[in-house]
């Protein structure tokens, strides 16, 4: 899935981090991109969230912190950011929620 912040200045943010929590781990993970513009725009930074390998997750509410590098957007315009998910393997049986996404400045 996806979800776009609208009208961000990018000028001199070089990285997101995003908290993620769950009540019953991944078992294959989740791949998250933060693209310009459109779902399928260009892709600025990706991170991956390692699954657990267990078709039996330990079950209660976790959490995890990423950080995704981004590309430098110089051009001082305002740009739709989309962060889109996917997970690692199609048969994912478990679902992580996004807590925070935090920019930060280089």
């Amino acid at each position: 899935g996806s979800f776009s912040l609208d009208s961000l200045d990018l000028t001199g943010i070089s990285t997101a981090t995003l908290a993620i929590g769950w009540q019953f781990a991944p078992q294959f993970g989740y791949t998250f991109e933060l693209r310009l513009d459109a779902p399928n725009g260009k892709k600025l930074g990706e991170a991956i969230l390692k699954g657990s390998g267990s078709s039996a997750p330990k079950a209660g509410i976790q959490a995890a912190s990423l950080t995704i590098p981004i590309q430098p957007v110089i051009d001082g315009k305002r740009h739709n950011l989309y962060l889109v998910s996917k997970p690692n393997d199609p048969g994912e049986p478990n679902q992580v929620a996004l807590r925070t996404i935090t920019f930060v400045a280089k």
